[in-house]
């Protein structure tokens, strides 16, 4: 992401750079001030306050039947990067990309979070309304939540996920958020007391080194005497300083933070059917979508098991087929290593009865883990019949977890 493109500087009144593969030295290297400053400077602020925009609508969009439609956001909350135009374009947001020709390709991933409350509870039948994010970078709509009308209400469904880049810093990669109701008419979004938003914010880079130790570390207090160092420790050369490693009090955790533990594993594949009972069953993920830290195997297909400490990010939502005049309940939640004692209840609702478009729902938590730690996503319906698994790209089950913080 080249200066001029963000509201964010360094006292030095330079444009702030995104994350790039940091410099590793050897013992007795010169280290230049301009390397220092954006190993340490400009990676600094970036974590401290990465690519973040949020926005919502202010005039109702018209969503027509059975048509998925991009909403406009006229009124951004934050924008620090320039990702969104209040002017032209209004729909779509540009995440920055940390990769380039230049120095590295580099997919980034990005949180995205959009609400989409729909006036459909005056339509008559029950029929579906759904929240998505377009990615114009493979062309998907990745489905959210997917819950009926209901006589009278205003409905409004969520879809969070984390999606990709592209891989080369271009500008043209963006996200829409985007909403689907197929009652038979047409629908407006609802713009008093709530309206239609999406959340975008830098997540982490692909380019992910681990086989090195770079978990950060207990940070050192430097005083006159110590001495910088590459990897070497011990006594420095006046007493009572230290040698002071900076590959790893720096440059490692710098790796660390440019992509953090993650894994986004989903059903796409699968043949799994959910039996109709009172009691939760765990879904089981055929395709791992990211998972460079090994997280996932396939022979215990519904885990997701965390190899560091720390609070993690945690989004699972399931998504299954539906058949006119369903019955019961559905319910979504998270369950971390088969404890009774760490559930974590997620979105419930009763299915469409006169749709067959399907159903889905999602739970998010910030749940904290210990290394060897797994979590599920479980799903139950007691409409009767066993439901299938949605496996499509867009409307797939997922599960995805996120190391935050230690």
């Amino acid at each position: 992401m080249p200066p001029g493109t963000t509201f964010v500087y360094l006292p030095d009144g330079r444009g702030l750079y995104a994350p790039e593969d940091v410099i590793f030295y050897g013992e007795g290297e010169r280290v230049a001030a301009k390397q220092f400053s954006h190993a340490v400077g400009q990676i600094g602020l970036w974590y401290a306050a990465p690519a973040l925009f949020q926005g919502f609508t202010t005039a109702a969009a018209t969503l027509v039947s059975a048509t998925w439609t991009s909403l406009p956001l006229q009124t951004e909350m934050i924008d620090g990067y320039d990702m969104h135009s209040t002017s032209t374009s209004t729909s779509n947001v540009f995440p920055p990309s940390t990769g380039n020709t230049i120095n590295y390709a580099s997919e980034d991933f990005y949180l995205v979070i959009g609400y989409v409350p729909l006036n459909t509870g005056g339509t008559g039948g029950q029929k579906l309304n759904i929240a998505g994010v377009f990615n114009n970078f493979d062309g998907v709509i990745y489905e959210g939540m997917k819950i009926p009308t209901v006589t009278g209400h205003a409905m409004d469904p969520m879809v969070v996920d984390i999606l990709i880049t592209q891989p080369d810093g271009s500008t043209n990669v963006y996200y829409q958020l985007t909403g689907w109701q197929d009652t038979g008419v047409n629908v407006n979004t609802v713009v008093s007391g709530k309206s239609a938003s999406l959340t975008v914010r830098w997540m982490s880079g692909s380019r992910v080194y681990n086989t090195i130790p770079h978990i950060p570390i207990s940070p050192h207090t430097l005083i006159p005497e110590d001495q910088l160092t590459a990897d070497a420790t011990g006594a420095s050369p006046v007493s009572p300083g230290v040698k002071v490693p900076v590959n790893d009090h720096i440059f490692n955790s710098t790796e660390w933070y440019n992509a953090t533990p993650f894994a986004r594993v989903t059903s796409g594949g699968s043949s799994q059917t959910i039996a109709s009972s009172t009691s939760f069953t765990a879904v089981q993920m055929t395709f791992g979508n990211f998972d460079p830290w090994n997280m996932w195997t396939s022979g215990a297909n519904t885990k997701l098991t965390v190899g560091f400490d720390g609070l993690y990010l945690v989004i699972g939502q399931v998504g299954t087929a539906e058949a006119t005049g369903a019955t019961g309940s559905r319910a979504v939640r998270l369950q971390v290593n088969s404890d009774a004692a760490k559930i974590y209840g997620g979105n419930t609702s009763v299915p469409a009865t006169t749709d067959t478009t399907g159903h889905a729902l999602a739970a998010v938590y910030l749940i904290q883990m210990s290394a060897g730690d797994f979590v599920e996503v479980q799903y139950m319906q007691n409409g009767g019949a066993s439901r299938a698994v949605r496996t499509g790209t867009g409307d797939c089950c997922k599960l995805l977890a996120q190391w935050i913080c230690a």
